[in-house]
């Protein structure tokens, strides 16, 4: 079997390649979108964010992975990878201690060889228009706190620049957000799971087979309504920007739109044919 590239995308929410914490890997084994967690902390990587930093290493080793991984492997290895750095930059210790530093990524991977996609954290795929996303239960909660206490922002008389200007909603949840790593990786109502070098259950990735002619479209989480063309997925997009700036109504977010920023979170696209 082989792949044809339909179309392809990623925009940083800022407009700056630099800061964008979502990377895209086209290679003859591998087709993935990697999703660096937006960080809670202070530390810088490098002069970078964790999510720049960890999406840069991801892009960097699946671009040289053994095409002979299954998917256990594949998770186990990135997982190890991240580990190996906290230890190269006697980083280990702090990262253990103050989960918030971590280096932190979700992903969406197809394996061309083995035709399976491999979904780990919240990215999302489509195939053949239908969704496979994997949301946390922590973010959707937490989203609804941001949007109750942003509403009352609004009437107790802030504008909307105001929020834009300073998410005090995002600051309401900060510390459960923070708190709220401590789920990452376990199992239970709050449990969800994310590549941050320290322990994981690589068993409960989630495959999916695919097969000649199906259509497929991975992408991060910046879509709020993914859609089978990226044109479709702009569209939703732009109407949830323009209609509800500050996510709090038509898709409720954990964060908005800040003032100067082009969207809510970095975004990435890529569609594609099994033939």
């Amino acid at each position: 079997m082989s792949i044809k590239i339909v179309e392809r995308f990623i925009k940083g929410k800022k407009d700056n390649e630099e800061l964008c914490e979502d990377g895209l890997v086209i290679t003859d084994n591998y087709i993935s979108v990697i999703d660096g967690v937006t960080s809670k902390g202070k530390i810088l990587w490098d002069n970078k964010t964790s999510g720049v930093y960890v999406k840069n290493l991801l892009v960097e080793a699946i671009t040289k992975m053994s095409p002979n991984f299954d998917a256990k492997n594949c998770i186990e290895y990135l997982n190890s990878l991240i580990n190996d750095e906290y230890k190269k930059r006697n980083m280990y210790e702090i990262a253990k201690e103050h989960p918030e530093e971590r280096l932190q990524a979700n992903l969406v991977i197809f394996n061309i060889k083995k035709n399976e996609i491999w979904l780990w954290g919240d990215c999302q795929t489509l195939v053949n228009n239908k969704l496979f996303h994997i949301e946390k239960k922590t973010d959707k909660i937490l989203a609804e706190v941001r949007s109750l206490f942003i509403d009352l922002e609004l009437k107790n008389g802030k504008s909307m620049e105001d929020i834009a200007i300073n998410d005090t909603g995002r600051e309401y949840i900060l510390p459960l957000l923070k708190q709220s790593i401590k789920y990452n990786n376990t199992i239970g109502e709050y449990g969800s799971n994310v590549l941050d070098g320290f322990e994981i259950m690589p068993e409960n990735v989630t495959k999916i087979n695919a097969n000649r002619n199906d259509e497929i479209v991975l992408a991060s989480d910046g879509y709020p309504f993914l859609m089978n063309t990226l044109e479709k997925s702009e569209k939703k997009l732009r109407e949830v920007i323009e209609e509800d700036p500050l996510l709090i109504h038509i898709y409720k977010s954990t964060k908005g739109l800040q003032k100067g920023n082009i969207s809510y979170d970095d975004r990435t696209y890529i569609k594609f044919i099994v033939e």
